[in-house]
């Protein structure tokens, strides 16, 4: 009988915000924003344990009270505006596993700021990852829009120039990335400094709504409409 894989979910929740402040604490349906994610790693059978990295000695107590493990506080220079989110997951990821003495198998990393998530969609990038040889599985949303970049003050498109004009529905699939949602990788790769590795999958997902990234009032409002209406299905 194979051994279950060790798998654990790191948040990620520093103090300061500069869009809102305070905002992983900011009430979204009666509740700190922390506890919607807290809660859908809860709801996730195969995460074994949650550990929430913070600078922030208010967030590691209200953790706690979710359910999620504080062992230690994130030292300030990991707490900056410029620092790297895979910075802070390795950090993390060491920290845990010399406070255990044991070292993981998996890492699922959860944004506070994107609570909507569609039902199972945790679940569903463990299931895959598990079943096949992959270093990383995200969630992805499909993406129809024209999208551009800028090169040497020009502005160029990332989408086949030829399928310009064409409907919606007859265009290309690009996915954008979101990894808030859902991203599972192997701890050796967090363990290297980065959050995905080289061999990914995508697990796809849509809501009748675009999903809410909360970094200031207006997405907390939005959010909250989302809530009080029952727009979310899985509220």
């Amino acid at each position: 009988m194979k051994k279950p894989k060790k798998i654990i979910a790191i948040i990620c929740a520093r103090k300061n915000s500069k869009g809102l402040r305070h905002k992983n604490l900011k009430k979204l349906n009666g509740k700190p924003l922390i506890f919607h994610t807290i809660k859908a790693a809860k709801n996730t059978k195969k995460i074994k344990d949650i550990y929430v990295s913070t600078d922030s000695i208010e967030i590691a107590k209200i953790a706690k009270r979710f359910g999620a493990k504080v062992p230690f506080l994130r030292p300030k220079k990991l707490a900056t505006d410029n620092i790297k989110t895979d910075q802070v997951l390795k950090h993390a990821l060491l920290k845990i596993e010399n406070e255990i003495d044991e070292k993981m198998d998996y890492v699922v990393y959860l944004q506070i700021t994107e609570p909507l998530r569609p039902k199972n969609i945790i679940t569903k990038c463990i299931n895959k990852i598990l079943s096949h040889k992959l270093d990383t599985v995200f969630a992805a949303k499909p993406y129809k829009k024209n999208i551009w970049f800028k090169k040497k003050n020009q502005f160029k498109r990332l989408n086949h120039f030829e399928e310009h004009g064409l409907p919606r529905q007859k265009k290309k699939l690009l996915f954008r990335e979101d990894t808030g949602v859902a991203c599972v990788s192997k701890a050796k790769i967090i363990r290297s400094g980065s959050r995905m590795g080289k061999k990914v999958d995508i697990i796809t997902y849509d809501h009748e709504f675009d999903y809410i990234d909360i970094h200031n009032k207006n997405d907390l409002l939005i959010a909250n409409f989302i809530f009080k209406k029952k727009l979310f299905k899985n509220s």
